[in-house]
């Protein structure tokens, strides 16, 4: 099987605001090629994303984080369960935001690379619980409300952060919102990095059969 080398698995630099951070990409621009002329990686990129980075993504919201997740607390549990949602296990109170990061065409693929730049924004609230807040200051939440933040160490249930939002948007105050711990689903596990790089392998093995034969 062919080596791979220079293909890169790293974060990308992320807009300002309320970002998805970290950005994540899949960088095949400068692989080695042992001699052909390859300078299209589409089909292993996109093999890449839906194989290893979706599953993976999916497994961190089954398993509550790898590495684990900080566990809720006792006013998000509180809130759960008077919503009618008692399960504990962080971010999956509906499983919206699980389902809409397992969609591979949120991904930016490319001939040379592929990027998770950003996450729909009907769960815009997972770019708070990718990159974590914490409490202090006035933030923007969503694209329309501004609130100022308290510095308590409970993680508040996101519906309450917009609920704040909203009711001071009405009423033109601020409102404290505690610190959200960070959370993050989306990033490379080191058994990615292997899985991806075999795509690689395999493909290039295939296109080197192709040229000789």
């Amino acid at each position: 099987m062919a080596r791979v080398r220079n293909l890169r698995l790293q974060d990308i630099p992320a807009s300002a605001g309320w970002a998805f951070v970290p950005s994540v990409g899949i960088l095949a621009k400068d692989l080695d090629t042992l001699g052909h002329d390859i300078s299209n990686f589409h089909e292993p990129l996109k093999k890449s994303v839906q194989n290893v980075m979706i599953p993976s993504i999916r497994k961190n919201f089954d398993e509550g984080g790898r590495p684990p997740w900080p566990d809720l607390s006792p006013a998000t549990m509180s809130i759960r369960e008077i919503d009618g949602y008692p399960d504990p296990t962080p971010l999956v109170k509906t499983g919206l935001l699980r389902t809409e990061m397992g969609r591979w065409d949120i991904w930016r693929i490319t001939e040379t690379a592929a990027s998770l730049q950003d996450i729909p924004q009907q769960v815009w609230y997972g770019k708070v619980h990718q990159a974590g807040y914490g409490g202090r200051g006035n933030t923007a939440i969503g694209d329309k409300y501004s609130i100022a933040v308290g510095t308590k160490d409970e993680d508040l249930d996101i519906q309450s952060i917009v609920a704040a939002a909203r009711g001071s948007a009405a009423a033109g105050t601020g409102r404290p919102v505690a610190a959200i711990p960070q959370r993050q689903f989306v990033l490379f596990q080191d058994d990615d990095f292997d899985a991806i790089e075999e795509i690689f392998s395999h493909w290039l093995d295939e296109q080197i059969a192709k040229d000789w034969g």
